[in-house]
């Protein structure tokens, strides 16, 4: 290669994906190239006659994309001195496409996937499904008030009769079954919120969550409290509430309420998110700036992580075993709580202008999550790219107040503007992550 005399590093580039692979050489590079000349150069090895279609990579030295020249990025992380420079290539993630927008009757403000099925939840108070390709199968009253978390206790297709829970600002959760296929729902099991020593605090239930063995699941409120409940009906007790009672026999359904097993207290405001770290370690974070792992089993507190604003959103990959944490400061922060330094940054993500409400990890790829907020953008993020997004979706008019990612093929959020957007075509992520 002619290069100019300008100043240069020695490269070496590699790749996982084998059918991209170049010989080992070392290449003599201009410190001032960027990524896209990055990317002209190996398309030109690997087809120096052009016959092959060129292919868009992205570029990582020391684990990181590399977004600006490559003096630029060696500067910033002190690798300027290096004279030889290991670069790996990927095949850059496929664009999301809009797949299908679902109109609601108000705010929505959950939304959780499995194969085939869509829940959501909204402030009409009313939790729906939905088939996958956005057909209404179930509006399902029951609560008081804004339903504003959902969770499926079902894993998929195996299970005959798909079970699945709703938390709301009543103050209650509801533990509910679908019964021959999906024809008919009813309301198998609930448990309302306890008091807490937060009396001037209402019992509003932000966030339910159902660990991997769905023996047991949590619930988050704005009394402060974390409280850990049986998902099995047998165990508990018929509701006594006559008022309820009446209901159900005009309704021909049996409601229980669900045992109690535990409370957890230590968060001193409002508990806004929930996840399972494994079936025994539980995480929640809240608006009083703290992220907290417990140890379900035992009732104690792990550890915690302190940060300077409310925390909105929190969730955990069992493929990397790590924390993305979403808040009001507009900034995404990566976590790592295995390590006795936990409460360290590892990464921070910055794109975002106003409030970030949700995020959600890939089920299928170690380095992929989705944020969505209040300026109505959805971002698709890498965690080698802490700077820039891989994409951003647009089409919500309003804020946006929930996401999810459990099914590979969709990504999906719901907002203020009363819809649910669900983006598709991601097929070559999960090869990029090999």
């Amino acid at each position: 290669m002619d290069f100019t005399d300008e100043p240069q590093l020695q490269a070496r580039f590699f790749t996982k994906q084998q059918q991209y692979a170049i010989p080992g050489t070392t290449l003599s590079i201009p410190l001032t190239y960027t990524a896209a000349q990055l990317n002209d150069l190996v398309n030109q090895i690997l087809s120096p006659d052009s016959s092959i279609s060129p292919v868009n990579f992205d570029f990582l030295i020391d684990g990181e994309f590399v977004r600006v020249t490559l003096e630029e990025h060696l500067r910033e992380r002190n690798l300027l001195a290096d004279h030889d420079i290991d670069i790996e290539y990927a095949e850059s993630a496929s664009p999301p496409t809009p797949f299908d927008s679902i109109l609601h009757d108000d705010w929505v403000s959950a939304v959780r996937a499995i194969n085939g099925y869509i829940l959501t939840g909204s402030y009409d108070n009313v939790v729906r499904l939905w088939t996958s390709s956005g057909q209404l199968i179930h509006a399902i009253g029951g609560h008081e008030a804004v339903v504003k978390s959902v969770s499926w206790i079902t894993d998929g297709d195996n299970d005959v009769e798909k079970k699945f829970l709703s938390a709301s600002h009543d103050g209650t959760a509801r533990l509910w079954q679908c019964s021959h296929g999906v024809k008919s729902v009813s309301c198998i099991g609930r448990c309302t919120i306890p008091d807490s020593g937060f009396s001037n605090l209402p019992k509003n239930v932000e966030s339910i969550a159902v660990n991997s063995d769905k023996n047991l699941f949590a619930t988050g409120s704005q009394n402060c409290g974390v409280h850990i409940w049986s998902t099995d009906p047998s165990e508990g007790v018929e509701a006594t509430n006559e008022k309820a009672k009446k209901k159900r026999r005009m309704e021909k359904q049996v409601d229980f309420n669900l045992p109690h097993v535990e409370s957890l207290e230590g968060h001193t405001q409002c508990v806004s998110s929930l996840c399972w770290v494994n079936s025994s370690t539980l995480c929640s974070a809240s608006w009083d700036h703290t992220i907290r792992l417990w140890d379900v089993r035992k009732s104690v507190q792990k550890s915690a992580i302190t940060g300077s604003k409310v925390f909105f959103d929190v969730q955990y990959s069992p493929l990397n075993q790590l924390l993305v944490a979403a808040s009001a400061d507009r900034h995404i922060r990566l976590y790592d709580q295995r390590t006795s330094s936990g409460a360290a940054v590892m990464a921070s993500f910055s794109s975002h202008s106003l409030w970030v409400s949700c995020i959600h990890w890939s089920p299928v790829t170690e380095y992929h999550f989705v944020s969505g907020s209040h300026d109505k953008l959805f971002k698709l993020w890498d965690t080698r790219s802490p700077k820039v997004p891989l994409y951003d979706m647009t089409g919500h008019e309003d804020k946006i107040l929930c996401a999810d990612w459990s099914v590979s093929e969709q990504m999906i959020c719901g907002g203020a503007d009363k819809h649910i957007r669900i983006f598709t075509n991601l097929g070559n992520l999960a090869e990029i992550d090999q």
